[in-house]
């Protein structure tokens, strides 16, 4: 794997700026390969597993308390994300946990299909650091969501 840029600059993330003075840093979790499986709906039901996504909620993932080793102390976070086998065409949207939904989607894909996307995501400034998903499908329907970390913005 070749080594992260030690300075990126700035990012816009949500709407805010967000200063990378740090640049990014790789996630080295103790027992865990990069990049690290922070969600996979398709698992038993918990706050990194199922159930699904159900279309228009939006559901809350406390991203910093994964076993991925991410430190408390990130404002973003480098990842790649997986839309698996959607009941219906549609996308997902997401954003800060402490933020209002954006007007676009991070994901769109058609119904049954696997589709990837990365990108860098800020998470909530409240203090838990997590991730808003939001689903939208026409039908309505679920989808299942995978997250994979390989980074991290201070």
């Amino acid at each position: 794997m070749r080594p992260f840029p030690k300075r990126l600059g700035w990012v816009i993330l949500g709407g805010a700026w967000l200063g990378a003075a740090g640049g990014l840093a790789q996630i080295t979790p103790a027992g865990a390969e990069i990049p690290c499986r922070m969600v996979d709906t398709r698992n038993a039901a918990g706050p990194f597993g199922g159930p699904a996504l159900a279309s228009g909620r939006v559901r809350n993932f406390p991203l910093l308390a994964s076993a991925c080793g991410v430190p408390e102390t990130a404002k973003a976070l480098s990842i790649n994300a997986t839309a698996v086998v959607p009941g219906g065409a549609g996308g997902l949207v997401a954003y800060s946990g402490d933020a209002a939904a954006p007007p676009t989607n991070y994901i769109s894909f058609a119904a049954g299909a696997v589709i990837a996307n990365n990108a860098v995501l800020g998470l909530s400034r409240n203090g838990d650091g997590s991730l808003n998903v939001l689903a939208v499908l026409s039908p309505a329907g679920t989808v299942h969501f995978l997250i994979d970390v390989n980074g991290y913005f201070q």
